[in-house]
């Protein structure tokens, strides 16, 4: 049944229909198309979505040359080419690959949206970390320098370290939970971001319901992001890996 909707429905249908039209009426406005189709479709019970499918099919027709369009008016590009069915499909079939893939495209945009987001936070924080520091003094033992990454445990923990000759890689392995902070993240905290100070405030709220209830703590506390190179079942307990591919860390420098 749905298969039948989607074919009476789909971009492939609503071309025909188009099609059908424009070779009778040769130019035609695109509100009446859509009238038309609807008509035709008369039952669905959702004209909203079958007049924008139409406009969809109408503006794709427009990409592949098929018809075209002057403000409000559609016309057909060739008639003769146009009752060619395969050259139709053909043309319709090489636009479908690239409309299937818009969704992943705006995945993208929007994921690199969000790098781009990022990157501006954390130049804001370096900037007003370059500000802090210039109106003190401080000894350069002192100083810690970027970037960095501070692993919170527990005090009796065993701590194992795995690395190679270049420090390219380095393998961490835990007996107890374990927390791991990168530099922007204190760095958020020392400067107010609201949403870490929120994630730690609960962050510490569960730690102290899971004492007073005798509920033992999660296995691993690391970013949800960083799991999937999270390695449980070592011989001492949890562990973790960083590797020189982390934009964060350089891991050359790392535990000199």
């Amino acid at each position: 049944m749905n298969r039948q909707k989607k074919e009476r429905t789909g971009l492939k249908a609503f071309s025909a229909m188009i099609l059908s039209i424009m070779q009778k009426e040769k130019s035609i406005e695109y509100t009446k198309v859509a009238d038309i189709i609807m008509g035709m479709t008369e039952g669905t019970g959702d004209d909203k979505n079958v007049k924008r499918r139409v406009y969809d099919a109408l503006n794709v027709m427009c990409a592949v040359n098929l018809i075209k369009k002057d403000k409000k008016m559609a016309y057909i590009t060739d008639n003769q080419m146009c009752s060619c069915e395969e050259e139709v499909e053909r043309r319709l079939a090489s636009l479908g690959q690239a409309i299937v893939s818009a969704p992943k495209l705006r995945e993208r945009v929007e994921e690199k949206r969000r790098i781009l987001e990022e990157t501006v936070r954390r130049k804001d924080l370096l900037l007003r970390l370059i500000k802090r520091n210039s109106e003190r003094e401080i000894e350069e033992k002192e100083k810690l320098h970027l970037p960095f990454i501070l692993i919170s445990t527990k005090k009796k923990s065993r701590i194992d370290c795995e690395t190679n000759d270049r420090r390219s890689y380095f393998k961490f392995i835990f007996t107890s939970p374990y927390k791991i902070y990168e530099d922007v993240h204190i760095l958020k905290q020392i400067f107010g971001d609201a949403s870490v100070r929120s994630e730690v405030k609960e962050h510490h709220k569960g730690i102290s319901q899971g004492q007073k209830e005798n509920v033992e703590a999660p296995k691993k506390w690391n970013p949800p992001h960083e799991m999937d190179r999270a390695t449980p079942g070592s011989p001492l307990g949890s562990s973790y890996i960083f590797t020189e591919d982390d934009d964060w860390l350089n891991l050359y420098n790392f535990l000199n």
